[in-house]
């Protein structure tokens, strides 16, 4: 993955549904912050670092099914998806807005 790429994120019931789709801007290497209390449940600690994007799309109400399943959290295009994703970002972003997802 690097600084561009499109991330499409995708749940794994629901036959793959995609709810959110947005650009990837930076990778930030976790280190550690003795300042901060974070809980150990929320930081996977197999991840050396966090993905950080921009331009998040919210679009469950448009039902895109990829069928893309499985246990693993990270898959490359196409994987078995029975949608053109490249063609369907570029519709999406040609008449949609960018959304803040908190």
């Amino acid at each position: 993955m690097k600084i561009g790429d499109i991330i499409w994120f995708i749940t794994n019931s629901s036959n793959g549904q995609a709810i959110v789709m947005a650009t990837v801007s930076r990778l930030e290497k976790h280190e550690p912050q003795p300042l901060l209390e974070i809980n150990p449940e929320l930081w996977d600690s197999k991840w050396d670092y966090g993905l950080i994007y921009k331009d998040a799309y919210e679009i469950s109400g448009v039902r895109i099914i990829t069928r893309i399943r499985g246990r693993q959290s990270i898959f490359r295009y196409p994987s078995d998806c029975v949608v053109n994703l490249p063609d369907m970002y570029r519709k999406i972003v040609r008449y949609s807005k960018a959304v803040a997802i908190d």
